[in-house]
C-alpha cells in the first residue's frame, strides 16, 4: 500500500469565532498549501464560489494566511540574526571597511545590498566583495545590482552577466534580462536572451527551457511549470500562446491579437485590436497527438 502524508486540518466553531488547527507537517512548500492559495487568490474568485473541492469561509481563510504571515516572520528573524555590523571610514573622499580582518583597499563607495555582501564602485566601475574584501565580482561592470535573493546583475558594454553569491558567475554575455513573477505567491521566474534566443530559468537559475524560443519578447502564463508550461509570445508585431515544455503552438502568431490575458488556469482571454474580447475555451494539450481540445 502507498504511504501517504497526511495533512491534518481541525476546525472548531465556538459561539464567536472558527478557529483552524493546523499539523506541524503543514507547511506553505506542500502542492496542497499552494491548491489552497491558489483559490484564495482574486483571479479565481468567481471560479471559487462554484467549486465543489475545496470551500473556505472568511475565517479560515485568515487563518491560513495568519500562518504564511507567521512563517514569514520567523524567516525574517532567522535572516536578521545573519546580519554583521559594517564600520565604513572616510579618509580623502576615499571609502574603506574598518575591520582587522578586511583588506585595505580604498572605494569610491561601499554599499550593503545583500546580508554579507557590498557593492563597491572604483573609477566609475561597479563590483562586489565581502564583509572580510574579498572579491565576489570583479569591479569592472558599468551596472551592478541585486535582481533577486542571492542574484546579482552586472552589465558591461551591453553584456549582462548574472552571479550567484554560492555559485559565482552563472552566465556572461547575455542580451537581456527579464524577471517574470507570475503569482505573488510563488518565486519569480527569469527569462535568459542569448544568441537572440530566450530560455526560461527559475530564481536559483535552474533551466527550464534552454535556450530555444526565437521571439522578440516571452512572458509566462503558467502559475505550475511541473504541470503546463503556457507561454505568451510576440515577434514582428503578432502575438501567440505556446507550450514551452513541448514547443508546439497553441495559438498561432496572429497580428490582430493585441494581448492574451489568464482567466483562470487553463482558460484565456484573447484581445483583439479589432473586435471586443473574446473568452476561449479551456485549453487542454493531448500530448499523445499534439491536439487541442475545447472543453466548453
Amino acid at each position: 500500500m502507498m504511504n501517504k502524508n497526511f495533512l491534518k486540518l481541525e476546525f472548531t466553531k465556538e459561539d464567536s469565532y472558527i478557529h483552524l488547527d493546523l499539523s506541524d507537517n503543514f507547511s506553505t512548500d506542500d502542492p496542497l498549501f499552494d491548491e489552497l492559495a491558489f483559490y484564495l487568490g482574486g483571479l479565481e474568485y468567481h471560479h471559487q464560489k462554484d467549486s465543489a473541492t475545496i470551500h473556505l469561509t472568511t475565517l479560515e481563510k485568515l487563518e491560513i494566511l495568519c500562518k504564511k504571515a507567521r512563517e514569514y516572520a520567523d524567516e525574517e528573524s532567522e535572516e536578521s540574526d545573519k546580519y554583521e555590523q559594517v564600520k565604513v571610514l572616510v579618509s580623502n573622499d576615499k571609502y574603506y571597511l574598518d575591520s582587522s580582518l578586511a583588506l585595505a583597499n580604498a572605494y569610491d563607495s561601499i554599499e550593503l545590498i545583500q546580508n554579507n555582501t557590498l557593492k563597491v564602485s572604483l573609477d566609475n566601475k561597479f563590483g562586489a566583495i565581502d564583509l572580510l574584501g574579498n572579491e565576489i565580482i570583479p569591479i569592472k561592470f558599468d551596472d551592478l545590482y541585486m535582481l533577486a535573493n542571492d542574484l546579482i546583475y552586472a552589465s558591461d558594454n551591453n553584456a549582462i552577466s548574472l552571479y550567484t553569491l554560492d555559485k559565482a558567475e552563472e552566465f556572461h554575455d547575455l542580451e537581456d534580462v527579464l524577471e517574470n513573477d507570475v503569482f505573488s505567491y510563488q518565486q519569480s521566474y527569469f527569462w535568459l536572451k542569448n544568441n537572440n534566443k530566450w530560455g526560461l530559468f527559475d530564481h536559483k537559475l535552474n533551466q527550464i527551457i534552454p535556450f530555444r524560443l526565437e521571439y522578440d519578447y516571452c512572458e509566462l502564463l503558467s502559475d505550475d511549470v511541473k504541470e503546463n508550461i503556457y507561454i505568451k509570445v510576440f515577434k514582428d508585431g503578432k502575438c501567440g500562446l505556446i507550450n514551452g515544455l513541448l514547443n508546439i503552438d497553441l495559438i498561432k502568431l496572429d497580428k490582430d491579437i493585441e494581448d492574451i490575458l489568464v482567466n483562470h488556469r487553463k482558460n484565456f482571454l484573447v484581445k483583439k485590436h479589432s473586435a471586443p474580447d473574446v473568452e476561449l475555451g479551456i485549453l487542454d494539450l493531448d500530448k499523445n497527438s499534439n491536439k487541442l481540445r475545447d472543453l466548453n
